[in-house]
């Protein structure tokens, strides 16, 4: 709730003491503040002094709190448009006064806001609201992957909300706009440009190795760890103090005592179950142990990540976390990693020094400076060879992973893969549908026994529009059908150009709410590995669902799971 007042305070004092929202459409909400108290105290002029006042204070402000979702302020548009706030005309008069350079510097935050307020304004006011908000929605440039991360913090993925708000010359720039960016099936070269402007996100040379299953990740991390001379750092939704997670914690507490700064991040929530006496443990043995509290345990910003970062050499990342069950039962699969994305790997957790109370040595931050470097002007993947691209999803502050699967999806002219065990996000399951009605095979897989009761239910309620489109849906059981297994892994493969590795599901929980980290990689061998050895293999443990006939119950269980998984 304070990141997002403070949040109210940037944008309050850019339109001069008025209220900034931008509504989401109903099928994607988010939690809202109002922050009319702080909008009363903004100073009440911008248009002079462009090296300081409101303007400039709001920038450095919002630079400050980047984790805060673009519309997650105000009640109600209504409320928010009336005259007693001002909202609507301040903005306008915003806009209309900021040149073309000075709305390209906004935080990307901030912009969102100020495009929402006249997005909707636009409803009552004809021509000038219309035209501001193209200018604004396209202030970092028209290029897809720009345009569309700024409509996704809007909570829109397609032109059809938009267009419910325009009319006249503005309706049909947006239209055409919004004709120029759609995806052409088979262009990955636009769809890997697409991913960089939306997500900022670099492409780096390296390698990549498979761990499928816990029987082989978790020796590799301990091998990894124990061998650690300068730092590890590790960040993980849960760390159990089950066998398997006292084995870890063991290891970071005697890379510690050798004198190796170790970190280690764990979501409160995740780990709510966890003994004490194992983070007691971690810090008595010196390790940096942070118990990290979620903001909204229900509306988000929960550390879900799983990264694991040694030396700077190699990374773990994918959708593990540290337990017994991810080591013995559970289906799942995680990634090593090796070269220059390794270095963003550990500035996403260094970055956070001061907000987690880290407290990196001083030596050692500027060693990881000089790897950020290094890797920043370390030459880009070459032609034929593996590009990995680091993704993270700040919950609430963007929708990166889910502008990459849905233009990935679109991008489809052969294949897209999936498995997922919370796949509940309607966008998501409506273009895989549609790439299945253009000729594309769309495999689904999901777990016929699911941990989450509700997350079970909110998948099943798609089955019959992905059945009806001819994508094939399959519930994975596991090599021994009488002790079905459940499957966590969520990794796809798309064509045989690209896949993705990580730790976020295909629901709201990750794709608006949560913290989330994904690997995007662009190699056709490791395409082919991972269908062969994930995909292939887990089609052949799953039943296929070729018709769906829920009984009365599952009927009722299946839409309410449907109705909510939006909210949850």
């Amino acid at each position: 709730m304070a990141q997002m007042l403070r949040r109210a305070v940037a944008l309050a004092a850019l339109i001069s003491g008025g209220v900034a929202v931008a509504a989401p459409r109903a099928a994607t909400p988010v939690v809202r503040a109002r922050a009319s108290s702080a909008a009363k105290a903004a100073p009440a002029s911008l248009s002079r002094a462009p090296s300081s006042g409101p303007l400039v204070n709001s920038i450095k402000t919002a630079a400050r709190y980047p984790r805060t979702f673009s519309s997650g302020l105000g009640n109600s548009i209504k409320e928010t448009l009336t005259p007693k706030f001002g909202g609507f005309s301040r903005a306008l008069r915003t806009a209309s006064t900021l040149t073309d350079q000075r709305l390209a510097r906004l935080p990307p935050g901030v912009q969102a806001d100020l495009a929402g307020v006249l997005l909707h304004g636009a409803v009552d006011e004809q021509g000038a609201a219309g035209q501001q908000f193209l200018r604004v929605l396209t202030a970092r440039g028209r290029t897809p992957g720009r345009v569309m991360a700024a409509l996704s913090r809007l909570s829109y993925f397609d032109e059809y909300g938009p267009s419910e708000h325009l009319s006249g010359p503005a309706s049909k720039e947006f239209s055409s706009l919004m004709a120029q960016l759609r995806a052409q099936p088979g262009d990955w070269a636009a769809f890997h440009k697409f991913a960089e402007d939306a997500t900022a996100a670099p492409e780096r040379a390296g390698t990549i190795e498979l761990l499928i299953d816990g029987h082989r990740y978790f020796p590799a991390i301990e091998k990894s760890i124990d061998a650690a001379t300068r730092y590890v750092l590790a960040v993980q939704y849960e760390l159990h103090s089950d066998d398997a997670g006292w084995q870890v914690a063991e290891r970071l507490g005697a890379a510690a005592q050798r004198g190796v700064y170790t970190i280690n991040v764990n979501d409160q929530v995740g780990s709510v179950t966890t003994d004490r006496s194992l983070f007691r443990y971690l810090d008595e043995q010196g390790v940096h142990h942070i118990d990290r509290a979620s903001q909204r345990v229900m509306a988000g910003q929960l550390e879900h990540r799983k990264m694991i970062v040694v030396d700077g050499r190699e990374g773990f990342i994918g959708g593990m976390n540290v337990g017994t069950a991810y080591r013995d039962r559970w289906h799942d699969v995680q990634s090593r990693v090796t070269g220059p994305v390794v270095a963003d790997m550990t500035d996403s957790l260094v970055r956070e020094d001061k907000a987690l109370g880290l407290n990196i040595p001083r030596g050692l931050r500027a060693e990881l400076r000089k790897q950020r470097a290094a890797a920043r002007s370390a030459a880009g993947p070459s032609a034929g060879s593996t590009g990995i691209r680091l993704v993270l999803h700040d919950g609430l502050a963007d929708q990166n992973q889910k502008l990459l699967y849905l233009r990935a999806i679109d991008t489809c002219s052969k294949r897209v893969l999936i498995e997922n065990p919370y796949l509940s996000d309607s966008d998501i399951v409506a273009h895989l549908a549609a790439a299945a009605r253009r000729g594309v095979r769309v495999v689904v897989i999901v777990p016929h026994v699911n941990d989450q009761t509700f997350g079970s239910a909110a998948a099943r309620s798609h089955y019959q529009e992905l059945i009806e489109s001819g994508a094939e849906v399959y519930e994975y059981i596991g090599p021994n059908r009488e002790q079905p297994q459940m499957s966590h892994g969520k990794v796809a493969l798309f064509d045989d150009e690209v896949a993705t590795i990580g730790s976020s599901n295909l629901d709201a929980r990750s794709l608006v709410h949560n913290h989330e980290a994904n690997i995007w990689v662009r190699d056709a061998q490791l395409v082919h590995q991972m269908a062969s050895q994930v995909f292939d293999v887990d089609i052949e443990r799953s039943e296929r669902i070729r018709e769906y006939q829920p009984t009365m119950l599952m009927r009722l269980e299946d839409g309410i799971a449907r109705k909510l998984a939006p909210h949850l």
